[in-house]
């Protein structure tokens, strides 16, 4: 029974990273990392990106 946690916890981890590299194509910087901000069923406490990307570029004045 211990099978099935680990691999429905690997498959969100890769889908996490699959998300993460996502964001970073469309333009989002990692700003920050939440340390143990989310309690994942099967892996426990996890950490937590902070991501940001300006939706336009401010003017120079």
């Amino acid at each position: 029974m211990e099978i099935r946690p680990a691999r429905a916890g690997d498959f969100d981890v890769m889908w996490g990273m699959f998300k993460t590299a996502m964001y970073r194509k469309l333009g989002f910087e990692v700003v920050g990392t939440l340390p143990k901000a989310f309690r994942h069923r099967a892996l426990g406490l996890v950490d937590v990106y902070v991501m940001h990307r300006f939706l336009y570029l401010p003017s120079r004045s």
